[in-house]
């Protein structure tokens, strides 16, 4: 018998951030997994662009030094939908 060995998880990056889902109501976009000032600029960008699109189901947005936390009711929105609302205001 040969053990199973699974891919490594993709890293998020400051290029390629990486969308968790946090239980049924939150979504995380971390960009990193170090705290630096260039992730933490990216990450206020993205809240700032959240809240100026409105997005309706959008609760509220939760920035920390290397990730966005953005909580969403999912009656309204759901994870798969909002990532794809997200991923545009990634890119600048």
């Amino acid at each position: 018998m040969t053990a199973r060995t699974d891919p490594q998880p993709r890293q998020p990056s400051l290029e390629q951030p990486l969308f968790l889902d946090a239980g049924d109501t939150a979504l995380i976009v971390e960009f990193g997994r170090d705290i630096d000032r260039q992730a933490s600029a990216l990450v206020l960008a993205l809240a700032q662009r959240v809240r100026e699109a409105g997005i309706a189901g959008v609760v509220e947005t939760v920035p920390t030094f290397r990730s966005l936390m953005v909580h969403y009711d999912p009656v309204r929105l759901s994870a798969e939908a909002l990532k794809a609302q997200l991923a545009p205001m990634l890119k600048g």
